[in-house]
C-alpha cells in the first residue's frame, strides 16, 4: 500500500541485495534450492536470480520452464544490479547483468 502510493505519487525507491530483489514479482534466494520465493510486485513480472554466474546457465533455463511466459528474468552477477530510468533497466556494477526473455534468449542490460 504505502510502496505503492509513494511511488505512483513520483517518489523514489531504492533497494540493495536483498532489499533489491524483494522489488520484483519474484526471487530466487541464494542458498535455497532455487526455490521461486514472492517478491512485492513493486517491478511486476520480474524474477531476479542473484549471484549469477554463465556457467550456471542451467538454472535459468529451469526457472524459464517454471515461470510464466511474460516474466523477464534478471540475472544479477555478484556486486552487479540494474536500476530502473524512464521504465527502462540499466546495468550497474563491475559485471552486466542479463535479461532472458519468454523464450530463454539472453540479452545484455545496457549501461548508460
Amino acid at each position: 500500500g504505502a510502496l505503492r502510493a509513494r511511488i505512483a505519487g513520483g517518489g523514489g525507491l531504492v533497494g540493495a541485495g536483498a532489499g533489491a530483489m524483494v522489488l520484483a514479482s519474484w526471487m530466487i534466494l541464494p542458498g535455497t534450492d532455487d526455490a521461486i520465493h514472492i517478491g512485492l510486485g513493486l517491478l511486476p513480472d520480474l524474477l531476479v536470480l542473484p549471484h549469477y554466474q554463465q556457467e550456471r546457465d542451467d538454472v535459468v533455463t529451469t526457472l524459464r520452464e517454471r515461470v510464466a511466459a511474460d516474466v523477464i528474468i534478471l540475472a544479477l552477477p555478484a556486486c552487479s544490479g540494474v536500476m530502473t530510468s524512464d521504465d527502462r533497466l540499466v546495468s550497474l556494477g563491475g559485471q552486466d547483468c542479463w535479461r532472458y526473455d519468454a523464450t530463454g534468449e539472453r540479452t545484455a542490460v545496457p549501461r548508460e
